[in-house]
């Protein structure tokens, strides 16, 4: 066999990782269970509102939990820092969070 070549048997070994995302890693602060905490990642809403929510304390990064919902579909009463405030869930819908 002159002229040919022989290659060394080699294995390659491949490692597959699945990460796997909580369900409830991303939600709206309307979705969240009572006594939940979680931090707030963003608020999409009108400028006006938005502007409002800064002054009470919602700012990205900031904690966030959940005291009281009402029946249904009423306001849900939220802790944030030292503030307490009572928002409609329409309202809240627009804040997205990651719970702690």
């Amino acid at each position: 066999m002159a002229g040919m070549y022989r290659l060394p048997n080699f294995q390659i070994q491949t490692q597959v990782i699945i990460v796997k995302e909580d369900r409830m890693s991303l939600a709206e602060l309307s979705a969240l269970p009572l006594g939940t905490t979680a931090s707030i990642l963003g608020i999409s809403t009108e400028t006006a509102l938005e502007h409002r929510l800064q002054a009470l304390g919602f700012r990205v990064g900031k904690q966030i939990s959940v005291i009281r919902k009402a029946w249904l579909g009423g306001p849900l009463h939220v802790r944030i820092g030292t503030t307490e405030v009572i928002m409609r869930r329409c309202d809240a819908r627009s804040i997205q969070v990651r719970p702690n």
